[in-house]
């Protein structure tokens, strides 16, 4: 049995109509790895904390702390 995943990122906070889109993009990867073979397990939540760089932190890190943080999901495929 083999495995893959695919990882999709995104923010916490999203826009208007992101919900929409993110969808769009989740429809997409399962329908290409299923075209390909590979059925979906499962989708795990991830967060993901990065360091901001020294440029964007002068220009507003002040206001937003040192990190930022994503939402990642990634997805589980297997195949026989």
């Amino acid at each position: 049995m083999q495995y893959k995943t695919v990882t999709i990122e995104h923010s916490r906070k999203m826009k208007e109509g992101a919900a929409q889109e993110l969808n769009s993009e989740y429809e997409q990867v399962i329908n290409r790895e299923a075209a390909d073979g590979w059925k979906l397990l499962g989708i795990h939540p991830i967060e993901i904390k990065r360091v901001i760089g020294c440029k964007q932190w002068l220009l507003c890190g002040f206001l937003l702390g040192r990190h930022n943080f994503y939402q990642a999901d990634v997805f589980i495929f297997f195949r026989d």
